[in-house]
């Protein structure tokens, strides 16, 4: 599967990451996923280096790097699982205050799946 979000604007893409992090936390928050399927998706050091190529500050990069120590967290210290789940959660809803959406620049969201393209908005 492939996702394509094509933003012409900084902030689209700071949102729709945003959006993506925090719902994965979320999800091991709530127990609805597990941590090595979002780590897969999302904290990687190949998003880190991706995130490297954008010009957003580094609070996103950090909050990936952040998000490769929760499968280390859970291990060693299981019982501060959730409350290291909950400081990096703020993290990342604290970032969407510097975020300024502006609804005039189109965003395409197109998804890839079985060699199939589908545009989605």
């Amino acid at each position: 599967m492939k996702i394509s979000i094509n933003a012409d604007d900084l902030d689209q893409f700071k949102f729709f990451l945003n959006t993506l992090l925090l719902g994965g936390v979320t999800a091991l928050l709530q127990k609805k996923a597990n941590i090595d399927d979002i780590e897969y998706l999302m904290f990687g050091p190949k998003s880190i280096e991706l995130l490297k190529l954008i010009p957003v500050e580094s609070v996103y990069s950090d909050l990936i790097h952040q998000g490769t120590e929760i499968e280390d967290i859970a291990s060693l210290l299981p019982g501060e699982l959730n409350n290291y789940l909950e400081s990096l959660q703020e993290a990342i809803l604290h970032n969407y205050q510097s975020i300024s959406l502006s609804k005039q620049d189109p965003v395409k969201i197109t998804l890839f799946f079985d060699k199939t393209e589908y545009l989605v908005k």
